[in-house]
């Protein structure tokens, strides 16, 4: 067996396909909550049993953390 793919390029793999998910604002890569192990995370505007359903709960074999952050808007200048 093969070294595992490195986080970044499960992540560019999987972004599109995450993006277009009803609800998803965002994905990026971070650390779960033990702040050690790198996990994705999946940025939503609101949290609901479908979308848990929806979403991975690891892709290959990264954690992937749903994170409830409401709607991204740049900020204003």
């Amino acid at each position: 067996m093969g070294q595992p793919r490195d986080i970044n390029e499960v992540l560019a793999s999987y972004k599109k396909q995450l993006m277009s998910t009803a609800d998803v604002v965002g994905v990026y890569v971070g650390l779960c909550e033990d702040h050690r192990t790198e996990c994705i995370h999946v940025m939503t505007r609101c949290d609901s049993p479908e979308l848990r359903r929806t979403i991975p709960k690891t892709l290959d074999t990264y954690p992937v953390v749903i994170e409830i952050s409401g709607d991204v808007r740049p900020l204003a200048k």
